[in-house]
């Protein structure tokens, strides 16, 4: 968050106190209530994760997103380092400004081999902490989305002292459950 003072002066949001963040944060969601119910929310909210967005495909995500929020906003544009502006005019002359700042990529994964029994072997799209993979769910987008978890060695099929921090990502493996339907 980037506050504009009326002096004109920006104020970063590590210059702001937790409580002010969080009171900004808890106005803006208050603000929003008149102009969306809660189940429109969480429609919003749900389909704006769903958007597949790994690190360099965010260009992806446009027409999602303007159908997403264009309703909400007066004007939308991109730019081009893959930056979507969406405005609200609110007709004041000289009318302070909120800039609400975030980033929608994500990390994510490329299939690298496709094994028997719809198992795959991956590598990381940008840095990824590999302890939390470990059964973790995931979508695997292809010709149709297939949810997919990581799975791993079982710790009391592991040679002794195995189990013991982080796995190496080539340790690990996509189940799809698809068996010999996988490609």
């Amino acid at each position: 968050i980037i506050v504009e003072q009326e002096n004109g002066e920006y104020i970063n949001a590590e210059n702001l106190s937790i409580g002010t963040i969080e009171q900004l944060y808890l106005s803006l969601r208050l603000a929003m209530l008149d102009e969306i119910s809660k189940e429109k929310a969480k429609e919003i909210l749900f389909s704006l994760l769903d958007i597949p967005t790994v690190s360099g495909s965010e260009h992806l995500a446009e027409e999602k997103l303007t159908a997403l929020f264009g309703e909400y906003f007066d004007v939308y544009r991109s730019d081009t380092c893959g930056g979507h502006i969406f405005e609200i005019k609110c007709g004041k002359k000289n009318a302070k400004r909120l800039l609400i700042d975030t980033h929608i990529d994500e990390i994510g994964f490329i299939v690298t081999k496709v094994l028997e029994d719809g198992f795959l072997k991956v590598a990381n799209v940008g840095g990824i902490d590999t302890r939390i993979l470990p059964a973790a769910r995931v979508k695997v987008y292809g010709k149709e989305t297939v949810p997919a978890y990581f799975a791993s060695t079982p710790p009391h099929l592991q040679q002794k002292g195995a189990s013991s921090g982080a796995p190496e990502l080539s340790e690990l493996m996509l189940d799809t459950s698809l068996g010999d339907k996988a490609e």
